[in-house]
């Protein structure tokens, strides 16, 4: 069951552990290494097809939130245990999405004529931020699975919670797409004295539209996340669940929601 909050704060990466990185340039696992340059394991899941589709997967694909210290399977990583005041659900997802725009803006400005009256002159600026993102963080304080369930059904209901993140980072991928081609440009009729002033109400303006597109895509993933609770209940029905898994890994491959 996913929540949505909103927050500047982007967490750090947990740290993994049993992690050597030896001559091969292979970190060790336990029972399988993972090799960076492949952006995989180098052996099979022992166990199948536990944590996903893909037998040489790291962590789904989300080192951010999840963990695999003995190399067999997805632990709950940052997911605290059930808290007394949770809601009914074996488990809860809540996820901030953080938007990264400030360092990545770029504002060109060039005093020309006005194009709109050649007789008048002033600053046309254009703010732009080809390398700004949107970043999807597990928020712990609102994540729990509860750990008093059957060690089977506790590893569905984290699998079902971590698919709710990633139908968040599908969404929050999308938004970036749409702001990094974002371009506001603006005229202004201003001396030189007051080229910073009229600067910052432009990247102001810029920064107000890409927040505007960060909410549209989280707008229309939380549809997306109650269907798939309602679909799977809550990832106790395993064929809906395995279903969903397969559909939800589609969307991720195609970068978009539909």
């Amino acid at each position: 069951m996913p929540h949505c909050l909103h927050s500047e704060k982007l967490l750090s990466r947990p740290q993994q552990p049993d992690e050597l990185l030896d001559s091969r340039m292979l970190y060790h696992f336990r029972n399988r290494n993972y090799s960076p340059s492949l952006g995989r394991r180098r052996r099979q899941d022992p166990f199948g097809y536990v944590d996903g589709m893909s037998l040489f997967e790291y962590v789904r694909s989300s080192p951010e939130t999840l963990t695999d210290p003995l190399g067999t399977e997805v632990s709950e990583g940052d997911y605290p245990d059930r808290p007394r005041n949770a809601p009914p659900y074996a488990g809860h997802t809540s996820f901030v999405p953080d938007l990264r725009l400030i360092d990545y803006m770029v504002v060109n400005c060039e005093y020309k004529q006005n194009p709109r009256d050649p007789a008048d002159n002033g600053y046309n600026i254009v703010v732009t931020a080809p390398g700004a993102f949107v970043k999807i963080v597990l928020d712990k304080r609102g994540s729990f699975v509860d750990r008093s369930l059957p060690a089977g059904l506790r590893s569905l209901v984290f699998v079902h919670e971590s698919y709710h993140f990633k139908i968040a980072e599908i969404a929050a991928a999308a938004a970036t797409r749409e702001i990094q081609k974002l371009r506001v440009e603006r005229f202004y009729r201003c001396d030189k004295d007051d080229l910073k002033l009229v600067s910052a109400h432009a990247e102001k303006e810029f920064s107000a539209q890409a927040v505007k597109i960060m909410q549209k895509h989280m707008k229309k993933q939380a549809p997306i996340q109650q269907a798939y609770d309602d679909a799977t209940n809550h990832g106790r029905n395993g064929a809906a669940q395995q279903a969903w898994q397969l559909m939800i890994d589609l969307w991720a491959f195609m970068g978009a929601l539909p």
